[in-house]
């Protein structure tokens, strides 16, 4: 019987000694998945709150003007965000899904921009102007609020330029409704 003896103890103690280390593996991967899911949380909470912005759309879109509370000029200051607003009447189904906007957009497309730029040409990889916003989806025969957030580039000629504000939807991105609007940016 002694012989039993001493191999029995050290089983014992190898068998405690996985179920320490076992409960430690939980306990940091316990923690690892708090820390992980705590960082996704707060990234995501800040991507939601982006466009979480209060704008007083005091004039519905219609049929007949589709796009509503857009100023005839805008004034934006280079590298600084601007909030808008716009009312938006989605008239009928031509690009839509089930009746609804999947994935409409705001664009802006503005003519003869010009650049602050050693040999005036565009820094690559870059837009004269940035919109950040949410797709938005607005029943047929509804009008709805579209929210974005437009940064001009800081290397853009600080003047005006005529441009048109677009509400784009579909995988081609269609141009579902336009207005002409004037953009001045400020230093």
């Amino acid at each position: 019987m002694k012989i039993f003896k001493g191999k029995l103890q050290k089983d014992r103690s190898a068998s405690m000694q996985l179920s320490i280390n076992a409960i430690v593996i939980l306990v940091m991967a316990m923690a690892v998945l708090g820390l992980g899911l705590g960082i996704i949380r707060g990234i995501r909470g800040r991507a939601d709150s982006f466009l979480d912005f209060d704008i007083d759309l005091s004039e519905d879109a219609s049929a007949t003007k589709r796009i509503a509370n857009l100023k005839e000029e805008l004034t934006l200051k280079a590298g600084d965000e601007f909030k808008l607003g716009i009312s938006f009447y989605n008239v009928d189904n031509i690009c839509y899904d089930s009746g609804s906007l999947p994935g409409s957009n705001i664009n802006l497309v503005c003519s003869g921009i010009q650049w602050m730029t050693e040999n005036g040409d565009a820094p690559d990889g870059e837009d004269a102007f940035r919109l950040v916003q949410a797709p938005t989806r607005i029943p047929v025969g509804e009008p709805g609020k579209m929210l974005a957030k437009i940064i001009p580039n800081k290397f853009l000629e600080k003047t005006s330029y005529a441009c048109s504000f677009q509400v784009i939807c579909g995988e081609d991105d269609e141009i579902v409704a336009e207005t002409p609007v004037f953009v001045d940016v400020t230093a």
